[in-house]
């Protein structure tokens, strides 16, 4: 197909900047850093369009914007101006002059023949047609961050409603006067999210505000030599004269009432809290200990306590050692554990190409699964070859 050349004044290297007066700048709908940018200056019924409410957020009326009186405003009004000529070959989107496409454009007039041409910013640059586009480049500004902020708001609001939904209860929580359901509602305004630990503290700090639990009955304590059942309620570092201590507060309860003794903890305990995550705080323990008058009736002052740990409050007790040890036995537990090592040592050895390490921990996986026990770790007389091939037949 022939090609026909172009004749017209605004075809490249026919244009004279000096021959040209600007109109105005204006953009197509886009998207910047990852928000949509609306178009502006396309159409001012578009751009200026407002939206009437009721009291439940709908909308019952809308209004759409105006154009000048000159049509000076937006590409759509100058095409509502009966004398506006534009210029073949262009339009919004499309240069006049080079045919190329573009998002950020401006819009000037040919003072000789009238013709309105549609220009690139690129192209403008190139060409010499320089004006003050920084009111175009703010308002610019401001439409995409005004899009951005209203999209942000409505996907936080959805957001927010399904979290409510999903909890019921949540929202009423967070609304009330405690200063961590209060932080935690600054978190969920600031990072859109709450995790379910958090969730649930917040139902549970909620419903014990509603339902606070009934006042302790103090009774005296008793003195002298004690051996009694109780709950470990605080655990505390102290540091002292002959170094650090721990001090725990126990606290027994009897069928009149409650006391509380306070003292440090005996060493029996560590020992135990040691495969519970060191949890004694919760702990139900029973303890000897000389009791010594307090500052109040309920209070007393225990010395030299010795004793054992009854009960560990264990919230995920498939990960504590202490209650798989207590459910399953030492020595199945202890077997269990090996076997998880050594097959970690043979993923290792295999990955950095230690064949015989790898042989050797495969056959001792092997053994402990086949057998329930652990097996003996003297291969003398054993090649890795034998290793090997006995480990391959029983597979």
């Amino acid at each position: 197909m022939a090609r026909t050349k172009r004749t017209d004044p605004h075809r490249p290297g026919a244009l004279i900047p000096a021959h040209y007066e600007s109109l105005f700048c204006f953009n197509m709908a886009s998207s910047m850093d990852g928000w949509p940018v609306p178009s502006f200056r396309i159409n001012c019924e578009l751009d200026g369009r407002t939206e009437e409410r009721d009291a439940e957020g709908r909308v019952v009326r809308t209004v759409n914007g105006t154009h000048s009186a000159t049509g000076n405003c937006c590409v759509v009004g100058l095409r509502q101006v009966g004398h506006a000529h534009f210029a073949l070959g262009g339009g919004p989107g499309k240069c006049t002059v080079c045919g190329a496409h573009y998002v950020h454009g401006e819009v000037w007039r040919h003072t000789p023949s009238g013709d309105i041409i549609f220009l690139g910013h690129d192209c403008a640059e190139k060409y010499g047609f320089l004006i003050d586009a920084s009111e175009a480049e703010l308002a610019h500004e401001r439409a995409r961050a005004a899009t951005a902020k209203a999209i942000l708001a409505a996907q936080t609001k959805a957001e927010r409603a399904a979290l409510y939904a999903a909890h019921p209860g949540l929202e009423a929580a967070l609304g009330r006067d405690h200063y961590i359901l209060k932080d935690l509602a600054a978190k969920l305004h600031q990072y859109r999210v709450l995790s379910d630990k958090q969730i649930a503290l917040a139902l549970k700090i909620a419903h014990e505000l509603d339902n606070p639990p009934a006042a302790d009955v103090h009774v005296p304590a008793p003195f002298g030599k004690q051996t009694f059942r109780g709950t470990i309620v605080s655990k505390k570092t102290v540091e002292g004269a002959w170094g650090n201590s721990v001090k725990i507060t126990v606290k027994v309860t009897t069928p009149t009432g409650v006391w509380l003794a306070w003292g440090t903890a005996p060493q029996a305990l560590f020992g135990q809290a040691s495969r519970h995550g060191m949890r004694l705080k919760g702990a139900e323990v029973e303890l000897t200990a000389t009791l010594k008058a307090g500052r109040d009736p309920h209070f007393a002052i225990m010395s030299r306590p010795r004793g054992t740990v009854l009960a560990f409050p264990c919230d995920k007790p498939e990960e504590c050692e202490g209650c798989q040890r207590a459910l399953l036995g030492d020595a199945v537990y202890e077997c269990r554990e090996f076997v998880k090592w050594q097959r970690r040592e043979e993923s290792a050895a295999r990955a950095r190409g230690l064949f015989l390490q790898a042989v050797y921990a495969q056959w001792f996986a092997d053994e402990a699964e086949r057998t329930g026990r652990l097996p003996a770790e003297d291969l003398s007389g054993r090649t890795p070859d034998y290793v090997w091939f006995r480990a391959a037949g029983e597979a």
